[in-house]
C-alpha cells in the first residue's frame, strides 16, 4: 500500500478528529506545570561585584601572597590578584567561613550525620554560588537561596569572609617576611661590627687613620729631613776644613746626622725599625709600607661600606615589613554589596507556562497521529476509544 503524503489538511482533519483528547493533554500538562509553579519554592539571587587591584601598596589593594622561594629570589609563577581573589572564593576555606558566620545548617535544615553536615551544608553553598569575572576584569559573586534577605547576607558574608581570609595570609606573609628579614638583619649586623673591629685593630696596629692625608704629610716630612740631612753633611764637610777629625763639635754633627738618616730610613724604607720614629710623628705612615698597607686598608674599608650598605637597606625592608604586618586597610575594593532582591529568579509563571503549552502542543499532535494510525477514522471520537480499548486490552490493563 503506497504511503499518502500528510498535506496541512490531512493534520487539521486529524486533530479534528481527535480534538477532545489533544485539549485533554494540553490541558493536563498546563496543569502540571500550574502545580509545579505553586509548589517549587521561590529562588532569588543576590549579587555582589568586586575590583582587584594591581598595587598593593595602595588602600583596597588585593596582596599578593609570597612563597617561601619567591622571598630568597626566585620566582616559579607569579598569581595575579584577580587569581588570588578567584582562588580564595571558590576555597573551601571562605565557604566554611560564611556558613559559620550566618548558621546556613540550622537555617537550612541540614540533617544528617554529624561529621557529615558541615561538608554538606558546605557543598550545597558551593552549588549556590558562581564565581566569575568578565572582560574588564570585574568579579562578581552571584549566589541563589529561597529566602531574599539571607541571600544578600550570604553574599556580603562572602565578602567580609575574603577580607578576612586575605587579611590572614597577607599578615602571616609579613609576619615570615619580616621574621626573615630580622635574622638577616642580624646576621648583617654582626659582621659589620666584626669588620668595624678589624678595620679598627688595623688603624691602631698601623696608626692608619686617613691614609691618603698621612702619606702626603709623610712625603712632607720625609722632604724635610732629607734637607735637613743635606745641611748638616755640608755643615760636616765644613767642619772638616777647619777642625780635627776628633773634635766633640764634628761628632755631635755626626750623631745628628745618623737621628735624620735613622728617621728617613724608618720613614722610606720596607720592613724598617719604627722605633726612630718620635712619637710625635706616629700619625706618619712607613713609604716602604704603603702598597701594602693601602691594599689591606682599602679591602677593609670596602667591605665595611658593604655592609654598612646592606645593613641600611635591610633597616629599611624591616621597618616596611612591620608596617605591612599591621596594615588595617582593606583589602578588596567592593564595588557593589549584596541587597534583597526584589523579584524571583525562579519560577517565572510566564515563561513555565509558555513551555508547558508548547510541550503540551507537541506531546497532543504526537499522540493524536499515533492514535488515529490504530483505529479507524470512521465514528465519533468517543467510539474510536472504546474500539482502541477492546483491542488493545493487555496493554490498557498493563
Amino acid at each position: 500500500m503506497p504511503e499518502v503524503k500528510l498535506t496541512l489538511e490531512h493534520y487539521i482533519r486529524i486533530i479534528r478528529r481527535w480534538w477532545r483528547t489533544a485539549l485533554s493533554i494540553v490541558a493536563s500538562i498546563l496543569l502540571i506545570t500550574l502545580i509545579f509553579i505553586f509548589t517549587t519554592d521561590d529562588v532569588f539571587v543576590a549579587k555582589a561585584t568586586l575590583l582587584p587591584q594591581l598595587d598593593s601598596s595602595k588602600p583596597g589593594a588585593v596582596s599578593k601572597i609570597p612563597s617561601r622561594m619567591e622571598l630568597f629570589g626566585f620566582s616559579p609563577g607569579m598569581a595575579t590578584p584577580a587569581d588570588v581573589v578567584l582562588s580564595l572564593l571558590e576555597s573551601r576555606m571562605v565557604a566554611e567561613g560564611v556558613v559559620d558566620a550566618l548558621g546556613l545548617v540550622s537555617a537550612w535544615g541540614v540533617e544528617g550525620e554529624p561529621d557529615r553536615i558541615q561538608k554538606s551544608t558546605v557543598s550545597r553553598l558551593q552549588k549556590q554560588t558562581r564565581v566569575v569575572m568578565d572582560e574588564r576584569g570585574l568579579i562578581s559573586v552571584r549566589v541563589e537561596d529561597t529566602d531574599r534577605e539571607r541571600v544578600a547576607a550570604i553574599v556580603n558574608s562572602y565578602i567580609d569572609e575574603l577580607d578576612r581570609a586575605n587579611r590572614e595570609l597577607s599578615t602571616s606573609s609579613a609576619a615570615y617576611t619580616r621574621e626573615f628579614i630580622d635574622i638577616r638583619l642580624n646576621e648583617t649586623r654582626e659582621r659589620l661590627l666584626d669588620v668595624q673591629a678589624q678595620l679598627q685593630a688595623f688603624q691602631v696596629r698601623h696608626g692608619a687613620l686617613d691614609m691618603a692625608e698621612q702619606i702626603k704629610t709623610t712625603v712632607e716630612v720625609v722632604a724635610r729631613l732629607q734637607g735637613e740631612l743635606e745641611t748638616l753633611r755640608a755643615k760636616r764637610e765644613a767642619l772638616i776644613q777647619f777642625r780635627s777629625p776628633g773634635s766633640a763639635e764634628i761628632g755631635a754633627t755626626d750623631v745628628e746626622i745618623a737621628a735624620l738618616e735613622a728617621r728617613v730610613n724608618a720613614l722610606t724604607a720596607a720592613n724598617a725599625d719604627t722605633s726612630a720614629i718620635p712619637r710625635a710623628e706616629g700619625v706618619l705612615l712607613p713609604l716602604g709600607e704603603v702598597p701594602a698597607l693601602s691594599a689591606e686598608y682599602t679591602r677593609m674599608k670596602y667591605a665595611l661600606e658593604i655592609q654598612a650598605e646592606v645593613y641600611a637597606m635591610l633597616s629599611q625592608q624591616y621597618e616596611q615589613a612591620k608596617i605591612d604586618a599591621a596594615r588595617t586597610l582593606p583589602t578588596i575594593q567592593v564595588l557593589d554589596r549584596g541587597v534583597p532582591p526584589i523579584y524571583r529568579t525562579r519560577p517565572r509563571p510566564k515563561l513555565y507556562m509558555a513551555v508547558g503549552l508548547v510541550l503540551g502542543l507537541a506531546l497532543a499532535l504526537v499522540a493524536v497521529l499515533g492514535l488515529d494510525r490504530l483505529v479507524p477514522q470512521e465514528g465519533s471520537e468517543k467510539e474510536r476509544w472504546r474500539v482502541l480499548v477492546r483491542r488493545y486490552p493487555a496493554a490498557w490493563r498493563s
